[in-house]
């Protein structure tokens, strides 16, 4: 029962009239069964973007005929079928860091019979997981916890679905974070004067436009990266914020993940100052001049966006060049808050809180308390005044 190619007879030859393809999917596979009437019965299934796809959908549905003996079951095939029913479950790239979270379990425990799990076998695993780094750091207690409770989860489906029967993982206690000197992030901002001695020295008109727009529409980089053309109307001067791009993971088709915005008020259409729009526009008169070009380009970037960690390394030449402290992409949206709330006053954080597409103005208010401290000051001196001044009537 293999997977097939559309494109390629059985024998694999190239077909003489290749069928029609649509979005790329060209992969299927036919499965053959006696049912239980003693009729030979055929499925033949729908088409998929790649063999691993294809071959992942006939495992799940050879699970659903009974084909793969429970008892049998090794943690590498329940993660198929696991996975193959997840994948129509989750979004795509909520998807994606789950299968990375189980392929840290399922890398020392693929080959292992899940009724037979052994408490050396899940302890050697947990070893392994405890010692993995990215980028030359430990996870966290939290991360390692969230991949102990995906693996959970992937056998919970197994005994609900196949009959499984181990309980070895439940033995274990969470992972605790190893005693360290706390470490905050620091919230970082550059002031407007700095913001145009930084500019002064960006002799890209992309990075220009990018900069410009993070700094004076507060978007979050995964916004601003999954702009097109077509969500800005220059007739109207407006900018649409319809979604958000993650260029830290790519799909099985190795495309960049774009998603919905992180919540509902983050979906917002703004005015655009006109220091964004003059720049947006004369980057669009420089795309718009290639053969090829199309509204469906991305603003920043063209046929694909630009990737983060190439952002953030030319941000970093820039703010060197302009012997400034470098700050974190996020923190030009930090930078555009406290350039409105210095400018507005508090008096205008509701619009500020929608400007940024906050979730509430609560999350607004919480998150740049110490930026509108003076102002809640200002107030008590004015209450102090008109303290003495009615005193002063009844005295």
């Amino acid at each position: 029962m293999p997977v097939y190619d559309a494109l390629m007879k059985k024998d694999g030859t190239p077909r003489t009239n290749p069928v029609a393809i649509k979005d790329g999917k060209r992969y299927f596979f036919e499965v053959f069964w006696i049912d239980n009437n003693g009729k030979r019965r055929k499925k033949k299934s729908k088409k998929y973007k790649s063999p691993k796809t294809a071959a992942n959908a006939e495992r799940a549905f050879l699970a659903t005929l009974g084909e793969i003996e429970d008892e049998s079951m090794t943690f590498k095939q329940l993660e198929e079928l696991y996975l193959a029913k997840r994948k129509n479950e989750l979004r795509q790239n909520v998807f994606i860091n789950q299968k990375a979270m189980l392929k840290h379990m399922t890398d020392q425990l693929g080959n292992i019979t899940v009724n037979k799990l052994t408490i050396q076998q899940y302890q050697k695993a947990l070893y392994e997981l405890d010692n993995l780094k990215r980028n030359g750091k430990p996870f966290s207690a939290r991360y390692k916890n969230t991949v102990i409770n995906n693996f959970k989860a992937m056998i919970a489906y197994g005994k609900k679905m196949f009959n499984l029967t181990t309980d070895v993982p439940d033995r274990f206690d969470s992972f605790k974070d190893k005693p360290t000197l706390a470490k905050n992030i620091e919230m970082k901002f550059i002031t407007h004067d700095q913001f145009i001695q930084l500019i002064s020295v960006v002799d890209d008109p992309q990075y220009d436009a990018l900069f410009t727009t993070l700094y004076f529409m507060g978007l979050r980089i995964g916004e601003a990266n999954a702009l097109r053309w077509s969500d800005i109307n220059f007739d109207k001067n407006i900018l649409s914020v319809n979604k958000t791009i993650s260029t830290k993971r790519k799909d099985e088709d190795g495309n960049f993940i774009e998603n919905p915005p992180k919540t509902s008020t983050s979906n917002r259409t703004l005015p655009m100052p006109d220091v964004v729009r003059n720049k947006l526009q004369a980057l669009y008169d420089l795309f718009s001049t290639h053969d090829y070009f199309s509204k469906q380009w991305f603003v920043f970037g063209g046929i694909r966006p630009l990737s983060e960690s190439t952002v953030t390394n030319v941000k970093n030449k820039y703010f060197a060049k302009a012997e400034l402290d470098p700050i974190r992409l996020h923190d030009f949206r930090h930078s555009c808050a406290s350039y409105l709330i210095n400018n507005l006053g508090i008096d205008n954080i509701m619009l500020i809180s929608r400007y940024l597409g906050h979730k509430d103005v609560a999350m607004t208010l919480n998150r740049y308390s110490h930026l509108y401290r003076s102002k809640l000051d200002d107030l008590v001196v004015e209450i102090n005044k008109l303290e003495k001044q009615s005193s002063k009537k009844f005295a």
